[in-house]
């Protein structure tokens, strides 16, 4: 995972870009966006760590959380 949440799917062979096609599509079907605005935004100019988890229902086996690590407040 990268610093903005999303991800890289490398792709080595052309034979395998189908693949990675197909893994983006399915991804895309399958996302939700949750935005986070702090109630107090301090004018900090500073690197804030936020984190996001998923509690998923029972019939769920897995999850996967991309998200950022965190922002920089504005200076000013």
């Amino acid at each position: 995972m990268c610093a903005t949440g999303g991800r890289t799917i490398p792709i080595r062979n052309l034979k395998n870009f189908g693949d990675a096609v197909a893994k983006l599509s399915f991804e895309l079907r399958n996302q939700y966006l949750i935005a986070y605005k702090p109630g107090e935004l301090a004018h900090d100019g500073k690197w804030h760590k936020i984190s996001a988890r998923v509690n998923p229902p029972r019939y769920i086996s897995r999850l996967r959380v991309n998200a950022k690590r965190g922002y920089y407040a504005p200076a000013e």
